[in-house]
């Protein structure tokens, strides 16, 4: 009876040590982001997210998905091996997009006849393959605890790109100053996770490469189940950046993929600051025969409180808010960005708790799920930028689709972890009801 306490209070100890981290990381890129809005055009943006998409797509695939399987391992060599062939697995994936990228610039010319974008091309493997070490690592000092080193990461990360990205916009540079910048964070971040640690011994051992092989075949359904399902839902996520592009422009792609990174990436870090410390738990409990519903009901009612202002002020005045702060050339990104927060807040309250489907074993279902919303998403895609012809009306119908999908997610999530869907579902009515009474009459009133 003692031990539950000290849980609770050990897991909020250690959700505030990695939200501190992640706020301070995410306010350095909100404080910067009106400059660099002012230094770089939507068209630039465009680029740039075209490159920080691809390179994310492929980092997924190179650690095979297996940096999960180190929190979940219950015995400690284990997840030593399952590193070590997560590590050289991200390493020779790395060699292949190289190999990959050196085929494009020399025969797909026609496919980047942009000069700048064919030369960042060279980038995409060096990112992906510091994005994956990083994902690896940080996973390993989530299971040892090492809540400290993942959060600072993000702290001068986010501080080394932003810095970068401005010096570069001021000295007149264009997208490829965005592109440094965000390499430049990637590195300084794997080294601040890996600072005085001894991680990287016997990496390329004979002996320990046999032993982690045999262990990468015990959680074979990682690549097989984990890491399909996180590369269907990354492509789907980041397939409006390339539809809009190639039918609407680079200007287009960057008035959308502006308001999503805004909203999406403090949301996600809040969230996956929570997501990690929830994983952990709740992978203690269940290897110990415990419930799950106290621990994912508590962080559920917890994110749901704190999104909720937050994502409703920017549904009800978005327009103006991106006009004042990074300028009028950014009032559609706005209007934009209020037809994203039903998925964002979405996103921000279910993504924690989802972990219930690695914890429980249920990878087979969570990969019909997003092989569901990748076809989903690609049908509205398709639709509204082919047929209807108007990126405003896509995005608006990608945003649908995405909203639906996590409700669903949500509720399965929850059953999932024995909590009582009615009982959540009247907390969440409650505390809504209660938001929008308290911001409508502002809104009328300002209107």
């Amino acid at each position: 009876m003692t031990k539950k306490p000290f849980l609770k209070k050990s897991f909020f100890k250690d959700v505030f040590n990695l939200t501190s981290g992640y706020a301070i990381s995410q306010a350095i890129i909100v404080l910067f982001s009106p400059l660099l809005s002012r230094l770089y055009t939507p068209s630039e943006f465009g680029i740039f997210f075209f490159f920080i998409t691809t390179a994310s797509i492929l980092s997924v695939v190179a650690t095979g998905g297996y940096e999960k399987a180190i929190v979940v391992a219950k015995r400690e060599s284990d997840a030593k091996d399952i590193f070590r062939y997560a590590f050289r697995l991200t390493l020779l994936f790395t060699l292949l997009s190289t190999v990959i990228m050196v085929f494009i610039n020399l025969f797909g010319k026609n496919l980047f006849t942009d000069r700048v974008e064919r030369s960042m091309l060279w980038l995409i493997p060096f990112y992906s393959l510091f994005f994956g070490l990083f994902r690896i690592i940080q996973n390993l000092n989530i299971r040892n605890s090492s809540f400290g080193a993942v959060s600072s990461s993000f702290i001068v990360r986010s501080s080394s790109q932003t810095l970068t990205q401005a010096g570069f916009g001021l000295a007149g540079m264009s997208s490829p100053g965005l592109i440094f910048g965000s390499c430049l964070g990637q590195v300084t971040a794997v080294f601040v996770q890996s600072f005085r640690k001894h991680y990287f011994q016997g990496l390329f051992s004979r002996k320990n490469m046999t032993e982690a092989r045999e262990r990468a075949r015990e959680f074979i359904d990682y690549p097989k189940y984990r890491m399909s399902s996180d590369l269907m839902n990354e492509v789907s996520i980041q397939a409006p950046v390339y539809i809009l592009k190639m039918i609407f422009g680079n200007a287009a792609t960057g008035l959308y993929s502006f308001p999503q990174k805004i909203l999406y990436q403090p949301s996600k870090f809040i969230a996956q600051a929570v997501a990690d410390v929830y994983f952990n738990k709740a992978s203690e409990l269940n290897n110990r025969s415990r419930s799950l519903s106290g621990l994912t009901l508590s962080t559920y009612r917890s994110l749901f409180v704190i999104g909720i202002i937050p994502f409703l002020c920017i549904m009800l005045w978005g327009t103006d808010i991106f006009s004042f702060i990074f300028s009028p050339e950014w009032r559609e990104s706005g209007r934009i960005a209020g037809y994203l927060c039903p998925w964002m807040f979405l996103v921000f309250i279910g993504s924690p708790i989802s972990s219930v489907f690695l914890v429980d074993k249920r990878l087979r279902l969570s990969f019909i799920l997003n092989a569901s919303l990748l076809v989903t998403r690609l049908a509205v895609l398709l639709y509204g930028a082919l047929l209807l012809r108007d990126a405003e009306i896509t995005i608006l119908l990608f945003s649908a689709a995405s909203t639906l999908y996590w409700i669903v997610s949500v509720i399965y999530s929850l059953r999932f972890a024995g909590v009582r869907l009615r009982k959540a579902f009247i907390f969440s009515i409650i505390v809504m009801t209660a938001a929008l009474a308290l911001l409508l009459p502002f809104k009328l009133f300002l209107t």
